[in-house]
């Protein structure tokens, strides 16, 4: 399997390209689809170049971004700023999910929609972090607690033994932890039992460096009601 580079479109017109079936749009999206590409990134020409293949500090922020947010681009902000990565934090959506759906690419091209000209990208088709973690060799992922707390439990490994396993596929990438709230109250990563290994590979943000109260999913409701009161 392979990397694409990019795609010299912004997110917006991409998600349009994917929209329309644009021809080369497709044929990308279809490589993807088929598993003959894992990862494709999509940004601007004119934005800074990354590799295909991440090396060093890089950051980045997977999320299903239904619709991305303010506190997605905070977060990530965050982030590239403690790890000094600058130019090379971008975002992840991956088009399957091991709770959902797939995506298909007029649900892809919705999510694009919402990203900024000058914001970079990953489509790919890697569910979990294992599988993120061979394709970003070395890379930091900035999550929720709640993200954090999905990613130790065994039901996405096959049981124990296979969460072990997948932990110890995260090689030398890590966990940027960012507190959320919770029914409980706030949620950090200090308050959340993990196993030790993958604490180990995590690094908590403070709530006084970083809180967003804000969720996708309030955002839809949100936008559900209004479009229900228009009617």
């Amino acid at each position: 399997m392979a990397v694409l580079d990019r795609i010299a479109l912004e997110p917006a017109v991409a998600a349009e390209a994917l929209r329309e079936g644009a021809p080369e749009a497709s044929r990308i999206w279809d490589a993807l689809a088929a598993g003959d590409l894992d990862a494709i990134r999509i940004g601007r020409a004119g934005a800074a170049p990354a590799p295909a293949v991440p090396s060093g500090p890089r950051c980045l922020l997977p999320g299903s971004f239904n619709p991305v947010h303010e506190g997605h681009r905070r977060m990530l902000a965050t982030g590239a700023a403690r790890l000094g990565t600058g130019t090379g934090a971008a975002f992840e959506l991956a088009i399957v999910n091991p709770d959902k759906p797939p995506l298909s690419p007029e649900n892809a091209a919705a999510r694009l929609a919402g990203f900024a000209g000058d914001e970079a990208v990953w489509l790919t088709r890697a569910p979990t972090f294992p599988e993120k973690a061979r394709i970003f060799p070395g890379a930091t992922f900035a999550v929720g607690a709640d993200t954090i707390v999905r990613i130790a439990e065994p039901r996405y490994y096959g049981g124990p033994e296979g969460l072990a396993r997948a932990i110890a596929l995260l090689g030398r990438c890590r966990f940027l932890v960012f507190g959320r709230r919770a029914e409980t109250g706030f949620a950090t990563l200090a308050s959340t039992a993990l196993p030790e290994a993958l604490r180990a590979l995590c690094d908590g943000v403070s709530e006084a460096e970083f809180r967003a109260d804000i969720s996708s999913t309030e955002l839809r409701r949100t936008r559900d009601r209004r479009k229900m009161g228009s009617e």
